[in-house]
């Protein structure tokens, strides 16, 4: 994948990002006040370390493991999206929430990896009481096994005056990660195709192997995807078709790594998922 492929999909836009500081805390309420100026503070330190490591950006290896489209668990409110967004690089990242229509990110927050632990600010709002309100809290990530659990420490809201209170009130928001890319089966239970033949005379051995990749990008904002195989061969590239299949061949034994990174109309990573396939070995054909 060439240097100005890998900066495309890696690109996170700073003014998204700094567009974050400039929201409103809640009226009159000096607890909001403060928590706002806190999160600015640590803002500025994850968007200078995403600018520097976007500049030193050079493969999909410096995608972090957690960024990908993920699912809320548990319900949303009315018209909100179910969809959200988490883009990891390294030791920071952000939390958006996805317009599925359109493909637009709304970023809601951002963390540090600190001593193993995700920690950072969300922006939280109390649409039922006082629409237009919000403020930052400090929230703590943790995932594993294709799930993510964001647990923000806030208080409670005086729907009255619209200030907060002193009252603790803990949000949990629960995450499960979208899968778009999948193996396909030839056969219920086989995922690889094996034609494979001994040297015979003069004949040469024979190997060759096949899977088939299919994904399903439908509903989610995206407007084209590159799909790779690691170690950096492209197989499709600007692709539109958002549901689809792709068999790939291959002619030696391994493991294999296969990306698939989609983007949105304005040409930001949305999704990146990464899927791994063993090719057995042949003992006589592939000299074990």
């Amino acid at each position: 994948m060439s240097r100005q492929a890998i900066n495309r999909v890696l690109l996170v836009s700073s003014t998204l990002i700094l567009g974050l500081a400039g929201q409103s805390p809640a009226q009159e309420d000096q607890k909001a006040a403060q928590r706002e100026i806190q999160a600015t503070r640590h803002l500025e330190r994850v968007v200078n370390k995403l600018e520097a490591y976007q500049a030193e950006a050079k493969g999909i290896d410096d995608i972090g493991s957690l960024t990908g489209l993920w699912r809320k668990k548990g319900g949303v409110r009315e018209g909100e999206s179910p969809i959200r967004q988490i883009y990891q690089v390294r030791d920071v990242l952000t939390y958006s929430y996805l317009d599925q229509t359109s493909g637009k990110l709304t970023v809601a927050g951002f963390a540090e990896r600190t001593n193993n632990q995700w920690q950072g600010w969300m922006k939280l709002h109390c649409r039922d009481c006082c629409p237009g309100t919000g403020w930052w809290d400090q929230s703590v990530l943790s995932s594993g096994n294709g799930t993510a659990e964001i647990v923000i420490k806030s208080l409670k809201m005086n729907p009255d005056k619209c200030v907060l209170t002193d009252t603790p009130d803990d949000v949990r928001v629960d995450l499960e990660l979208i899968r778009v890319l999948e193996f396909k089966e030839f056969l219920p239970g086989k995922l690889i195709h094996i034609v494979a033949a001994p040297s015979v005379g003069g004949q040469p051995a024979r190997y060759k192997a096949a899977v088939r990749l299919k994904w399903d990008l439908r509903g989610l904002g995206v407007a084209n995807f590159t799909l790779a195989v690691k170690p950096g061969v492209v197989l499709l590239n600007n692709a539109r078709n958002l549901q689809g299949e792709y068999e790939y061949v291959i002619d030696r034994p391994g493991k294999y790594y296969f990306a698939l990174i989609a983007n949105n109309k304005e040409g930001r990573l949305l999704h990146f998922d990464l899927r791994s396939i063993e090719i057995p070995a042949i003992p006589g054909i592939n000299r074990i």
